[in-house]
C-alpha cells in the first residue's frame, strides 16, 4: 500500500509525463532558422554582383555590333538600267581609247595573242596589237567590262564587298588565282602602284599591270613594269610612230 505522500509524489510524475511540451513562437522560429535559398539568392551582395555582370556583358555584346562582328553586314551592289532614248537616259558616246596592259603569273607573262581570248562579238573592248594593248570602243568602259568581254573575271578590292585578301583572277579555261599567304597580287597604273582595277574605268594611253606570285613590289617594278608597251598612244593617234631605223 502507497502512503499519502508516495501517491503524491507518483502523482506529479505522472502529471509532468503527460504535460504537452511548450511550443517556441513563430517569430522565434523564423529568427533564428537558417536563410533559404531564395533568400540567399536575393541578398544585397549577390544582387550586386548579377548587376556588374549583365552590364559587362551588355558593353561587350554593344562592342560587337558596333565592329560589326554581328548582324548583316553584306554589302550590295545596286545597277540601275535604263532604255535608252528615255528622258536622262543617253548612249555612252562612240570612243578609241588604247590602253597597253600586261599581266605577270608567278613570273610568267601571260600571252593574251590567242583565240580563247577574243572578244565576243557585240563586246565593247578587247585586245589589240597582238594581245598587248586593249581598246574600248565606247566611253566609261570599265576594266571588269573589259575582262568579261575577253572571258576573265577579277575580282578584287574596288568591287563593293571585295578586299585585297580575297582579291582573284579567273581565266579562260577554268584556271583561277587568288591572294593567299605567300602569293599576292600588285596592280600598277601608270607606275603606280594602286589596290585594284576591275571596278574603274579604262583610260586613254594607260599602262596597267596586274602581277601575282610571289615576287616583292620592287622585283615587279624592275623586271615587270618595263615589260609594257608603248603603243597605246599610236594606236589612239596621239603621237606619231616611231621612224625607221636608217630612215
Amino acid at each position: 500500500m502507497l502512503t499519502e505522500q508516495q501517491r503524491g509524489v507518483r502523482g506529479d510524475w505522472l502529471m509532468s509525463r503527460r504535460a504537452p511540451a511548450k511550443r517556441r513562437p513563430a517569430s522565434a522560429q523564423a529568427d533564428s532558422a537558417p536563410p533559404r535559398f531564395s533568400q540567399r539568392l536575393l541578398s544585397r551582395p549577390v544582387l550586386t554582383t548579377v548587376a556588374v555582370v549583365l552590364a559587362i556583358g551588355c558593353g561587350v555584346l554593344g562592342y560587337l555590333v558596333a565592329a560589326g562582328k554581328f548582324g548583316d553586314n553584306t554589302k550590295y551592289l545596286s545597277i540601275t538600267s535604263c532604255t535608252i532614248g528615255a528622258p536622262g537616259c543617253v548612249a555612252r558616246a562612240p570612243a578609241n581609247i588604247h590602253a597597253d596592259f600586261a599581266v605577270f603569273i608567278n613570273g610568267e607573262q601571260v600571252n593574251f595573242d590567242q583565240s580563247q581570248y577574243a572578244a565576243k562579238p557585240d563586246a565593247d573592248s578587247g585586245f589589240d596589237a597582238g594581245g598587248k594593248t586593249i581598246v574600248a570602243h565606247k566611253q566609261l568602259t570599265t576594266w571588269d567590262s573589259f575582262f568579261r568581254s575577253v572571258g576573265m573575271q577579277l575580282s578584287d578590292s574596288t568591287v563593293p564587298g571585295g578586299s585585297i585578301e580575297n582579291t582573284c583572277l579567273a581565266m579562260p579555261g577554268g584556271a583561277k588565282y587568288c591572294q593567299d599567304a605567300t602569293h599576292a597580287f600588285k596592280f600598277y597604273v601608270n607606275g603606280v602602284k594602286v589596290d585594284g582595277i576591275d571596278n574603274t574605268n579604262i583610260n586613254d594611253l594607260d599602262g596597267v599591270l596586274i602581277s601575282y606570285g610571289t615576287e616583292k613590289p620592287e622585283q615587279v617594278v624592275a623586271n615587270q613594269l618595263p615589260k609594257l608597251t608603248a603603243q597605246a598612244c599610236q594606236l589612239s593617234n596621239r603621237c606619231a610612230a616611231p621612224a625607221a631605223a636608217g630612215g
